[in-house]
């Protein structure tokens, strides 16, 4: 167990490497530049430079290659820095290209830090053309600084100079608080009437509830929310319609709770049916009720034990999307949780609190995966973890 523990937790690093590169593509280069967002098309060049350089926007993307400029190195001989705008003029340490020969790239220690020179031609006058210079700033770039916040949890600040960690810390409790029952609920109930009709199937009972789940899964998740806060909010007056800041909490997401059950009951039931259902069909079930065990006995003992590995497949996967919380139900109702600070995050274009959501919620996936393959070993001796 240790070993298979071990090994799918060195699985598990090129899986996260892999997310922060996706995310820092996603999110950082055809995001594009969002210095502009912050302080406005009308800002002016020093602005856009003080907003850059306080989110590490100008530094490089992958490697730690600075440009370079006259002020930026000293030496010994005249070269000339032909960049877009115009020439300049500066001084660098004799190279060991000969006559006529190109340097296509050439290194030099100044103080410390190393800098690149690119496309380097000895020319007849002794002098150096310098097409492109760079300073390389080891680990200093926007890639390694995505990479640090990210292991680190240090996500900075969104677009309004907030910290995302605790935005992020706040919005938890509120979206633990509404998915956690809805989700115990729905599948505790899914399951007992799983359990039910795997008994009897093929009867009224087991056909209406078939319908009831067709027709549950045909429904959008908007209009059980709709329908909900007109009905049961509205008109009977049962429940608040939004989010009551100075009542407990639990008052504010009853409604919301319910209405997710009633939405995720069908396709659950629906699942756990077919489950129960090829397990009603072994060999081990008819042995079981010849031998004069009772029903109880045979389904939960027997029938429900050997359904565990897709029933905690299901349940240990979903557990991840808990902590985001539920956008809908979460944005129609005012509930201040995690959905509803991704609806904001995307309204407002903020990358950074996408980056970071998207960043917690595959690491999550990942650390459950692996816990599903535990818990398998666990429940089924016969699965094998080598």
């Amino acid at each position: 167990m240790t070993a298979f523990i071990i090994r799918r937790l060195l699985y598990t690093i090129p899986i996260v490497f892999g997310v922060l590169l996706l995310t820092f593509v996603l999110f950082t280069l055809l995001g594009g530049d969002i210095s502009y967002q912050i302080a406005g098309r009308d800002a002016d060049a020093e602005t856009i430079a003080e907003i850059r350089h306080e989110y590490g926007l100008d530094k490089p993307l992958f490697v730690g290659l600075e440009p370079l400029d006259e002020d930026d190195w000293q030496g010994h001989k005249e070269a000339y820095l032909k960049q877009a705008r115009e020439a300049e003029e500066g001084r660098l340490k004799e190279s060991t290209a000969g006559p006529a020969r190109p340097l296509s790239e050439f290194e030099l220690e100044q103080e410390g830090q190393k800098i690149w020179l690119r496309d380097l031609f000895k020319e007849r006058l002794g002098g150096l053309h310098l097409v492109q210079a760079w300073r390389m700033l080891d680990f200093d770039s926007q890639f390694f600084s995505h990479f640090t916040k990210a292991l680190t949890f240090n996500f900075g600040y969104d677009l309004n100079r907030e910290l995302i960690a605790d935005r992020i810390r706040w919005g938890v409790g509120p979206s633990l608080a509404l998915t956690v029952p809805m989700f115990i609920g729905t599948v505790t109930i899914s399951i007992a009437l799983a359990l039910v009709v795997a008994f009897v199937r093929g009867s009224k009972l087991d056909m209406i509830l078939v319908v009831i789940c067709v027709a549950g899964m045909s429904i959008p998740y908007l209009s059980f929310i709709i329908f909900g806060q007109y009905f049961f909010a509205y008109r009977l007056d049962w429940f608040p319609i939004f989010f009551v800041p100075d009542r407990s909490i639990w008052v504010s997401v009853a409604l919301p709770v319910l209405i997710g059950i009633a939405a995720g009951l069908g396709a659950n039931l629906r699942f756990y049916r077919t489950v129960m259902l090829d397990e009603m069909q072994s060999d081990y079930v008819r042995t079981a009720f010849a031998k004069g065990l009772s029903t109880r006995t045979v389904l939960f003992k027997h029938v429900l034990k050997n359904a565990m590995i897709p029933i905690i497949t299901n349940v240990v996967l979903s557990i991840p999307y808990l902590i985001l919380g539920s956008l809908l139900l979460e944005r129609f109702f005012g509930i201040p949780g995690l959905g509803d600070l991704m609806i904001q995050a995307i309204n407002s274009r903020d990358f950074f609190v996408l980056n970071a959501m998207t960043y917690i919620m595959s690491l999550l996936i990942v650390i459950f995966t692996l816990l599903t393959d535990i818990c398998y070993a666990w429940v089924d001796p016969r699965v094998s973890l080598e």
